[in-house]
């Protein structure tokens, strides 16, 4: 039995030493997760609560999961879709892309760059972070993503290439509304074929090449 397996176990309610899951969500009935004895809203519920923005608490982020300068913060995603995959959040509360100023559009280039670096220098330690993030995890969902990233076959490795981008507006896809940049590290053979990248984002549109004749 993997760590992973050993602190997450499809049958039992138990999500890890100190947690279990709690009563059901007071919104939508989905199951809650126990976390430091405070019963959680369910995953949609709670990230989509008014009273909660989970970005502008950033700045209290653990050097091993990220880092910050003045204006922005660079952080592991909690739902990696590929190992090492980070959003980069701005310390203000901005919840589109033409909100920033001219300083923070500065600011972003520069924090994207180190983010980048900072996936590059983790390396093999990816292994312990993701582990590490298991035994708090933050969701019930995001349990299963970093499952996934830890059983990556290139885990701990140097990407080949990235997706970068943002979803602004919830008709994009944004469901935290407060501006997050992902870059995704992307690794040759993740899928068959990947041209169209970003463009997936509509799927049977995503390949261009593609004859529709």
């Amino acid at each position: 039995m993997t760590h992973a397996d050993k602190i997450v176990r499809s049958h039992s309610p138990r999500i890890d030493g100190r947690g279990h899951e709690g009563e059901p969500c007071p919104e939508c009935g989905n199951p809650t997760l126990i976390r430091n004895g405070v019963s959680l809203k369910c995953d949609t519920c709670d990230f989509k609560s008014p009273d909660r923005c989970p970005f502008c608490e950033i700045s209290n982020i653990a050097d091993s999961l990220g880092g910050q300068n003045i204006t922005f913060a660079w952080k592991l995603d909690i739902h990696p879709v590929s190992p090492g995959h980070m959003v980069v959040v701005p310390k203000r509360h901005v919840v589109s892309l033409p909100e920033l100023t001219r300083e923070e559009w500065t600011a972003l280039h520069d924090s994207i760059k180190e983010a980048m670096t900072f996936i590059e220098k983790l390396g093999s330690g990816i292994k312990e972070v993701y582990e590490s993030m298991l035994c708090e995890p933050i969701t019930r969902n995001s349990v299963w993503f970093l499952q996934r990233a830890l059983a990556h076959s290139r885990l701990g490795q140097k990407s080949d290439g990235y997706n970068h981008g943002l979803n602004d507006g919830r008709s994009a896809g944004r469901t935290i509304d407060h501006l997050h940049w992902h870059i995704i590290p992307r690794y040759r053979g993740d899928m068959d074929d990947p041209r169209g990248g970003v463009r997936y984002v509509i799927p049977e549109l995503g390949n261009y090449s593609v004859s529709r004749s």
